[in-house]
């Protein structure tokens, strides 16, 4: 008898463990948009001047800038094509970037500065590096608006319960079943005197 209270007792700790933890189906992480979004447009000097204040060979006044992820590319008003990536976007929609190519007079280039967005407006200012000139790069954009936040989204938990039942003429039995009671309520009830009383009835 004392053999079969210890492992009734072992069971029902194992079924109490069950009703603890149960088997998650998705989970309660929030699910928050961020900040930033896509920087792709076509820069231009707000103030009618050109894009790179100097440069070997024909002017730059134009960049057209196209985002995947944080992979750029860049075609000028030359048809000339820069690559690059884009650093991290803080949550004040700022990023740094860089950009790789070449003059019309063969020069190789490197762009580095900083993109800003501020609503469908984002503003390009950089750094434009050549092995004997350097000028600085300035223009603006319409750009797509940055997602905004959502409220956190939370799935719905499914509990998997621990059942177990004897008899005098049958061995203990333990199996798992799905219960569709809150979670922490089934284990209250499983582990209450009634619930005890009836189950050993």
């Amino acid at each position: 008898m004392r053999g079969l209270l210890i492992l009734l007792g072992g069971m029902l700790a194992l079924a109490a463990g069950s009703l603890l933890t149960g088997c998650e189906v998705g989970s309660a992480d929030e699910v928050i948009a961020g900040a930033g979004g896509n920087f792709s447009g076509l820069y231009l000097n707000p103030d009618g001047g050109h894009l790179v204040s100097h440069n070997s060979g024909s002017p730059v006044d134009a960049l057209n800038l196209q985002q995947d992820g944080n992979q750029l590319q860049a075609v000028d008003n030359n048809n000339l094509v820069f690559s690059g990536t884009l650093g991290d976007v803080s949550t004040q929609a700022v990023a740094s970037f860089n950009l790789t190519g070449q003059t019309t007079a063969g020069a190789a280039v490197t762009v580095s500065g900083t993109l800003q967005k501020n609503g469908t407006t984002a503003t390009m200012t950089g750094l434009w590096a050549e092995p004997s000139l350097y000028g600085s790069v300035y223009g603006r954009a319409t750009v797509s608006a940055s997602p905004t936040n959502q409220p956190p989204t939370t799935n719905t938990n499914t509990t998997i319960g621990a059942r177990l039942q004897w008899g005098r003429t049958t061995p203990p039995r333990l199996w798992f079943e799905r219960d569709p009671r809150p979670a922490g309520q089934e284990l209250a009830q499983a582990l209450s005197p009634g619930s005890r009383r009836r189950s050993k009835a």
